[in-house]
């Protein structure tokens, strides 16, 4: 791995940090491993997600047939104590995404973002961001799915009878399944997302796509 510039850490223990981020270690860890300061940890870790976020950018938008899908993080504006169940947003991050896995290829794509309200308009102007227009997009049965009327062709499935409808194939495991993994991710790190959380989307996103194996060579590559 190419040296980060201005810094005097030694190219081993650079590399060691980028190895410990792809596994998924939190700043603090890496440092007492690495033999560095929790605080160099935490700028290198943030130097890694910068570049991901920079790299991921100009990416072209998802084509074919994705699934889209909102989910709710505690942590957000008013304290984990004023979160409620449910899609109420008191205490809590939305965050909307979009994903398709080509099954023939294995190929995996995603796009996530953040989000303030879960209307229509909010969520429309999201999947436009990120689907390319005419693309078949499945969600779950929230009503404020209305993407026929923006261009895209919108499957349902209703969750209460099942994941997946018999009848046009709707199904949204894809997306759900990003969810699991960004989940289980961020609750390692205490919250520690919370100021920089776009920043962590992009990177839960490279990680998703590129699976435990490819991680550390494609972000390796990022930093040359």
């Amino acid at each position: 791995m190419q040296k980060i510039p201005r810094s005097r850490i030694s190219a081993g223990a650079q590399e060691l940090l980028l190895r410990l981020f792809c596994a998924g270690c939190t700043a603090r860890g890496a440092a007492g491993v690495a033999g560095v300061n929790r605080n160099t940890a935490t700028r290198f870790f943030r130097i890694f997600r910068r570049r991901i976020a920079l790299a991921r950018a100009a990416l072209a938008p998802l084509v074919g047939e994705c699934a889209a899908d909102e989910c709710y993080l505690r942590g957000g504006p008013g304290g984990r104590k004023a979160a409620r169940r449910g899609r109420s947003l008191a205490g809590k991050f939305a965050i909307a995404g979009a994903a398709q896995c080509d099954s023939a290829t294995g190929v995996r794509r995603v796009r996530m973002a953040r989000i303030e309200r879960v209307d229509e308009g909010t969520l429309a102007e999201f999947v436009r961001g990120g689907v390319e227009a005419g693309a078949t997009v499945h969600t779950d049965s929230l009503a404020s799915y209305k993407l026929a009327r923006h261009g895209f062709r919108h499957l349902r499935v209703n969750h209460s009878f099942g994941f997946k409808n018999r009848r046009t194939g709707a199904c949204t495991n894809v997306i759900e399944g990003c969810w699991a993994m960004l989940k289980r991710h961020l609750c390692r790190f205490c919250g520690g997302w919370r100021h920089n959380l776009d920043l962590w989307l992009r990177e839960i996103e490279m990680r998703w796509e590129c699976g435990t194996a490819r991680f550390f060579k494609e972000l390796d590559l990022l930093l040359c």
